[in-house]
């Protein structure tokens, strides 16, 4: 579970530290600073959504918490690799899926 909750707050750190620089995203694939931004506010976006999503699912008494927190888990990681395949492509729906595993 740690290492599920560091991968998820470390997840914009990291993408935050390329953005500007001489080995940046701005500079390999020559865009500018709001276009580069774009896949820090999608991570921003997917980590807002998700309680709006996954919330009401754990209050029913038929579900539970449990099935909700290992489902997103598992969408969360099958997002990340789907995510490192596409270039961010998919950081929307892995980071929707990544608040309810550390929060619950």
């Amino acid at each position: 579970m740690a290492l599920l909750t560091f991968s998820v707050y470390v997840g914009s750190a990291i993408y935050t530290a390329g953005i500007a620089g001489p080995d940046s995203i701005m500079s390999e694939f020559d865009v500018s600073m709001t276009t580069a931004l774009v896949g820090l506010t999608v991570f921003v976006l997917g980590y807002g959504f998700s309680p709006m999503l996954w919330a009401p699912l754990s209050e029913f008494p038929s579900i539970g918490r449990l099935p909700v927190c290992e489902s997103s888990k598992s969408l969360f990681i099958v997002g990340n690799m789907a995510d490192a395949q596409t270039w961010g492509h998919c950081s929307f729906l892995s980071h929707c899926n990544s608040r309810p595993s550390t929060r619950m």
